[in-house]
């Protein structure tokens, strides 16, 4: 019987979800850390390493914004 080392869609498409979730988590942390409220622009890249193991990068802005009344 043939096997395959590859995730199945399903595994997949859950790696995604949750690094997609960590490194806006991340990203969220750091807009804070700069004293920021707000990211914009945000760019996320994924990439796979090897047959398992999801990377995902993101990038973006952080902003301060503020209500004009």
């Amino acid at each position: 019987m043939p096997t395959s080392l590859a995730p199945s869609p399903r595994d997949l498409g859950r790696k995604l979800l949750e690094a997609k979730t960590a490194v806006f988590t991340k990203l969220r942390k750091d807009v804070w850390a700069l004293g920021g409220n707000a990211n914009i622009g945000i760019d996320l890249d994924y990439t796979m390493f090897g047959n398992s193991l999801v990377g995902v990068i993101a990038s973006g802005t952080a902003v301060i914004i503020e209500r004009q009344d």
